[in-house]
C-alpha cells in the first residue's frame, strides 16, 4: 500500500511472474495491496482541492478497492478464484495469442460501454440483464466443475459440450478466423510459427535462486 502507483508496480513485477522469480500467489499479494495504494493519491488531490465531488469520487475509487479486497483476499478459500483465473486465461494466451487483445477490449470497453448504455434504460431493465447475465454464468460455471469433478451427476447431453456447434465452446475455430483474416499481419505469421515450432512438453523459462544468485533456465531442462 506504501506504492500509490498500482500500474508501476504490476507492470513491473509481471515479467518476474513469467520467468518464475516471483510466485504468482505473491503477485497477488502486490497487486491487491497496489490496488488499496493507488487509491491514497486521488485522497490526497480530493483533500487539497477542497472540492466535495471530487472527495466523493476519491471515496467512490477508495470504498471500490477496498470491497475488492475484503472480497477476494481475506478468506482463503476464496484467493483460489482469481489465482485460478488468472492461470487460467494465462494458459488461454499462451496459446492463442490474439486472445489477450479480445479480452482487453472486451473486459476496458466493450462491456462498459454496454452496461453504460443500459444505464440509460430504466432501473428494472437493468438489473433484469444484469440478474440473467449473472445467472447464466454461474450456470456455466457450475456445469463446468461438475463437467471435472462429478460428471455422473449431470445427464448424459451435459456431460460435455460437443453437442453445440464448435464456435461457441472452442477457441480453434475463432482461431482459425482470426489467422485467415489476418493472415497477411507479420505479427500472426510469427506467433503461429513460434507456437508450432514450440514442443509438445512445457518449456516455460524458469528461474531459481540459489547461493546469492539467480539461475534462469527452461523448465524440464539443466
Amino acid at each position: 500500500m506504501l506504492i500509490q502507483s498500482s500500474s508501476v508496480v504490476t507492470s513491473t513485477m509481471t515479467p518476474l511472474v513469467g520467468v518464475g522469480v516471483v510466485k504468482l500467489k505473491r503477485m497477488f499479494c502486490v497487486t491487491v495491496g497496489a490496488n488499496l495504494g493507488t487509491t491514497f493519491t486521488a485522497l490526497l488531490a480530493g483533500l487539497a482541492t477542497g472540492d466535495l465531488n471530487s472527495l466523493q469520487i476519491a471515496f467512490c475509487h477508495f470504498f471500490f478497492n477496498l470491497s475488492g479486497f475484503l472480497l477476494w483476499y481475506p478468506l482463503p478459500f476464496m484467493r483460489k478464484i482469481p489465482l485460478r483465473a488468472a492461470r487460467g486465461l494465462g494458459n488461454i494466451t499462451a496459446k492463442y495469442r490474439w486472445f489477450s487483445i479480445v479480452y482487453v477490449a472486451s473486459v476496458f470497453f466493450i462491456i462498459p460501454l454496454i452496461v453504460l448504455g443500459l444505464s440509460f434504460t430504466p432501473v428494472w431493465f437493468l438489473a433484469t440483464v444484469i440478474i440473467l447475465v449473472i445467472v447464466f454464468v454461474l450456470v456455466i460455471i457450475v456445469i463446468n466443475v461438475l463437467q471435472t469433478k462429478r460428471p455422473s451427476i449431470l445427464p448424459v447431453r451435459l456431460r460435455s459440450w460437443d453437442w453445440l456447434p464448435l464456435w461457441m465452446h472452442s477457441l480453434r475455430w475463432w482461431d482459425r478466423v482470426i489467422l485467415r483474416l489476418f493472415g497477411w499481419c507479420r505479427c500472426c505469421k510469427c506467433c503461429r510459427q513460434s507456437l508450432q515450432e514450440s514442443p509438445a512438453t512445457p518449456t516455460s523459462p524458469i528461474a531459481t535462486y540459489e547461493n546469492g544468485s539467480f539461475e534462469v533456465g527452461i523448465e524440464g531442462k539443466v
